[in-house]
């Protein structure tokens, strides 16, 4: 047990040995640092921090821009500055180069003659060339004399929030689009042209980011409307929302990429369209450090590096990559912006990552990919990966950690590979190093657990993914895994009890009710079961697999009107629909119609053949037809898709038990049960095994059981009479034979009435007397 103290003083030790970590990270890549444009002699990536005492106006990096020559211009919240890669000018109020010290946007424009740079402020712009700044400023209202002021162009608002230079296709001359008071700006260098954006669009969001391919479409990202998709040639406007996949409609970055597709940043992930589609991705579903996206930039060999609130991730357009040591001390910070730059006379590129508060970040790279040895190995273990060429991809990857013996995602990439080429206890060896050096990657511990899952031991699974509770207290993660391993280890308490707890973070997590009502079913509290799993339903009406499971606790609870009624619902939305088919299978089965549940279990199994539990309710068909060899095919159709299927142990049985081999049909009937498969049909089962061995005392308990499990079961009544007559005293009992005065012995009564009672041998009944 951890108590609040212990955990406050973990978090506050793992804050410090983090920052240990950053700071040594730093330090070393100090020693990489080299002189900026002029340098000709490069290392494969550098990293470098400036910060106020370099130069800086601020440490806080707003927006930055990059000139032909590699010049950096850079945008905070106290002024401007620029680079020229050995020594930082700044450009303040005070100096009278701007007319307001918070800068916001920042743009290059330039041609083969000359060159300009634009800074939006919070009141207007200021444009440098040649050391000479002019000014734009709407109209405004002068802060002495109260009085209004006319403005030397059209801007609405003076807070600039975006700058964009793009190529005008027709003339071949650079615009520069601004957004300001939630219009679009556009200036040729001669005059301006407003855009106004219909109301619906902007009525309450703004606009939050900008970028565009090629001068005539412009994309925008806003506070509350989605992206924005505008055709200035056709000065037509497309929206696009949560409707349409996005992850959010708050709208943070956007990037045009050059393969028409758009990647859109928002504060719940990360979204890439294409062709209407929406891949969303976010850090519980890949290996985005943060959910909040700040920026989104191309960068060195075609990569694409997203910034988030909490770090970087590089993406190869397929997926994303491992990210160097050296960007990977970065993680923890909130980047607030970027810029790219690849000249060409420099056998380097830059890519420049602004942070808040903590200064900006200079990362090189040589251009010449033979330099970069390490990244060419990475692209070509993670090419293999891809491939399912695992094993040439875990040589990859030791020549990767060869090169940098600590790189996690190397070590993360290995494990995945050894899973896949099912080497679970390497996956296991690998990912407790990894854990070792950083005991809260979420990744790991979740892939640890999967690898001892992988083996059943589930003991170990559960200790790993208790882990995740310890690390993450406030997510749901760790309680639900540690529950759904409980259930198949049939310890279904502890189950409920994480279940519940997971329950009191996350009340709309579907995984958490289904997961509740298994452990309920596997309980044999199938009310229970059935109240979790509707209120469910309540709060999520199309969660079909949810709508299937109620109809199997409607089928167990031999309701069959209203489990068909459920499943007719799922029919009607996805007529092929297997779960549903093999569902209304079982229900069938269960009211005895063989034909009907052959028809649904053959229709279910061929739109999935992967469904172990389908195969082995087929098989009990069969079994009921007298089609043992059939059965036995179905079987092994089960065992082949999931070894550990509940019902195979069952139906094996019945074939045992078909068979006369009565003994190790209970035995493969108790299988059944200790795997979870609790039912009154499998007591039922072994009951009537024992009956059939005269074990009657042991067969008579086996009845009670299938009257508690289930009173209404649905050969209650045959199981009561039985019982009725395992439970008739024998003539011994009675205080000995009973005389017969006719001289022969009695007939009367049923057909079922034990000869050998009524011959006074004070013996039970026997098998021919039970049999009905």
């Amino acid at each position: 047990m951890v108590t609040a103290k212990e955990s406050s003083f973990r978090f506050l030790l793992r804050r410090a040995v983090n920052a240990l970590i950053f700071a040594l990270a730093l330090y070393c890549a100090g020693f990489f640092a080299f002189s900026g444009p002029a340098g000709r002699s490069a290392e494969a990536a550098q990293l470098k921090r400036y910060t106020v005492s370099d130069g800086l106006a601020s440490d806080t990096i707003t927006a930055m821009a990059s000139d032909k020559k590699g010049n950096l211009w850079a945008g905070t919240i106290d002024g401007a500055a620029s680079f020229n890669g050995e020594k930082w000018e700044k450009y303040t109020v005070e100096n009278g180069c701007l007319k307001d010290n918070a800068v916001w946007a920042v743009g290059v424009d330039e041609g083969d003659s000359y060159s300009k740079v634009w800074f939006g402020t919070g009141f207007g712009l200021a444009v440098i060339e040649n050391g000479h700044w002019t000014h734009y400023v709407g109209a405004h209202e002068n802060p002495k004399t109260k009085k209004k002021v006319d403005g030397n162009c059209p801007l609405s608002s003076n807070v600039i929030n975006k700058i964009f230079v793009v190529k005008d296709s027709k003339n071949n001359r650079n615009n520069i689009l601004i957004v300001a008071g939630g219009k679009l700006y556009k200036y040729n260098g001669e005059k301006w042209s407003t855009f106004d954006f219909p109301r619906d669009i902007l009525k309450t969001s703004s606009i939050t980011a900008m970028h565009a391919r090629n001068g005539d479409c412009v994309w925008f990202g806003t506070s509350g409307s989605g992206v924005v998709e505008f055709d200035m040639a056709a000065m037509k406007i497309t929206t696009y929302t949560k409707k349409e996949g996005l992850p959010s409609d708050y709208v943070t970055a956007v990037y045009a990429a050059d393969d028409g597709r758009v990647w859109v940043g928002s504060e719940n992930g990360l979204g890439i369209m294409e062709n209407g589609n929406c891949v969303v991705y976010n850090y519980r579903n890949s290996k985005l450090v943060s959910d909040y996206v700040t920026g989104i930039e191309k960068v060195f060999y075609g990569n694409l590096v997203v910034a988030t609130d909490k770090g970087i991730n590089l993406h190869d357009g397929k997926g994303f990559l491992p990210l160097p040591a050296l960007l990977g001390a970065l993680n923890g910070r909130l980047i607030w912006s970027l810029n790219y730059s690849a000249v060409a006379d420099v056998n380097y590129s830059q890519l420049w990552l602004g942070t808040r508060g903590f200064g900006l970040y200079s990362y090189k790279v040589a251009k010449d990919i033979k330099e970069n040895q390490q990244e060419d190995l990475t692209k070509l273990a993670i090419e293999n990966f891809n491939k399912q060429f695992y094993e040439q991809s875990v040589k990859n990857w030791d020549e990767v950690l060869a090169l940098e013996p600590g790189n996690k995602d190397a070590m993360m990439y290995k494990a995945r590979c050894f899973l896949k080429m099912q080497k679970p206890v390497q996956a296991q060896e690998t990912l407790k190093t990894v854990i070792s050096k950083n005991p809260d990657l979420k990744e790991a511990i979740l892939l640890l657990g999967e690898s001892y899952e992988a083996v059943h031991d589930y003991k170990q699974a559960v200790k790993a993914y208790d882990n995740l509770v310890i690390q993450y207290p406030k997510e749901t993660d760790g309680f639900v895994l540690c529950a759904r391993v409980l259930l198949k280890m049939n310890n279904f308490d502890d189950a409920v009890s994480y279940y519940t707890k997971a329950l009191t973070i996350n009340t709309e997590l579907p995984s958490i009710y289904k997961g509740l009502a298994r452990c309920f079913i596997a309980k044999n509290n199938l009310s229970k079961a059935l109240d979790i799993s509707l209120q469910l339903q309540y709060r999520k009406p199309d969660d079909v697999e949810n709508n299937v499971q109620i109809a199997r606790i409607y089928s167990s609870l031999h309701k069959y009107a209203e489990a068909e009624e459920e499943l007719k619902k799922v029919l009607a939305a996805d007529e092929n629909n297997s779960s549903a088919k093999a569902i209304l299978g079982l229900v069938s089965f269960e009211k005895g119609d063989l034909k009907e549940a052959e028809k649904n279990l053959s229709e279910a199994l061929a739109v999935n053949f992967k469904d172990a539990n389908a195969h082995a309710l087929l098989a009990l068909v069969h079994i009921d037809n007298d089609k043992v060899e059939l059965a036995r095919g179905e079987l092994a159709n089960a065992r082949f898709v999931d070894a550990y299927e509940v019902l195979i142990s069952y139906a094996e049985g019945r074939i045992l038990e078909l068979e006369g081999n009565f003994n190790e049909a209970i035995a493969y009937y108790n299988q059944a049960i200790n795997t979870g498969y609790n039912t009154a049909a499998v007591h039922y089962r072994i009951a009537n095994s024992l009956k059939s061995l005269e074990k009657y005392d042991e067969a008579l308990r086996e009845y009670h059981k299938v009257l508690a499990l289930d009173p209404a079961f649905k050969k209650a009544d045959d199981v009561k009479w039985i019982i009725s007559k395992l439970t008739m005293p024998t003539d011994e009992e009675l205080g000995g034979p009973v005389a017969d005065t006719s001289g022969t012995a009695s007939s009367s009564g049923s057909s079922g009435t034990s000869s050998a009672t009524s011959t006074g041998t004070g013996t039970r009944p026997t098998l021919d007397d039970l049999d009905f």
